[in-house]
């Protein structure tokens, strides 16, 4: 949908690059992310790239394709994982 037209419906009633957040307690807001550990069964210090999700939505069907803002931080923290 970072193309400007929906995979469902075709329209271009696009609102890109739209924040997703949460609404929690007494309609306190906090940004959604995506975490990806590199060192996943360590206790502590796992070497986790962090980043925001951004929301791609439809304004005629309602959908929404997410993206992770910071890809490449992601694609690191992959590559070091221990298998």
């Amino acid at each position: 949908m970072k193309n400007g037209v929906c995979p469902k419906c075709n329209s271009r009633d696009i609102i890109q690059d739209w924040p997703m957040v949460e609404h929690g307690h007494y309609n306190g807001e906090m940004g959604l992310t995506i975490t990806v550990a590199a060192k996943p069964r360590a206790f502590i210090f796992k070497g986790a790239g962090e980043s925001d999700l951004r929301g791609w939505i439809c304004g005629q069907c309602g959908y929404i394709e997410w993206y992770a803002a910071q890809p490449a931080v992601l694609l690191a923290a992959y590559r070091k994982r221990q298998h």
